[in-house]
């Protein structure tokens, strides 16, 4: 199988994309904050080689974070690992990668400043969910 490794290297490149390609053709699990974490290679994918099938992945899952993603509370994206709603109403730290940083990006990337708000606002509402207020630790 290829390496996923992206870099400036074309080879590398090329390798990352084929072997992220054959992930793709194999079929995409339903989205949920989990699965966006691969968003993130399909970004630096997209960045390094403008393929519109990257983009169009990209946007299919900030358009399931922004309209059919759970929330709670004020907005917060409930932590999904599948379509069961298997935790409700909670928030996990590892959302913020897989999805708040994704959303980020991808804000930043396309100049869309309702995505680094809503990033912005995941943040914010998991620290203040999460983060021990004596002591710091989350």
């Amino acid at each position: 199988m290829a390496s996923a490794v992206c870099s400036n290297d074309g080879r590398t490149r090329l390798s990352g994309a084929a072997w992220c390609d054959e992930y793709i053709d194999a079929g995409i699990p339903g989205w949920t904050v989990n699965t966006c974490a691969m968003g993130h290679i399909l970004l630096t994918l997209y960045d390094q080689t403008n393929d519109q099938k990257y983009l169009d992945l990209i946007l299919s899952k900030v358009g399931y974070l922004e309209n059919k993603a759970l929330r709670f509370g004020d907005r917060v994206l409930q932590h999904t690992v599948s379509s069961n709603n298997d935790f409700p109403e909670q928030c996990w730290a590892d959302t913020l990668f897989m999805a708040a940083y994704f959303l980020l990006r991808v804000g930043v990337k396309l100049k869309e400043k309702r995505l680094i708000d809503d990033a912005l606002h995941q943040f914010f509402w998991h620290i203040n969910y999460l983060q021990d207020e004596k002591n710091g630790l989350w």
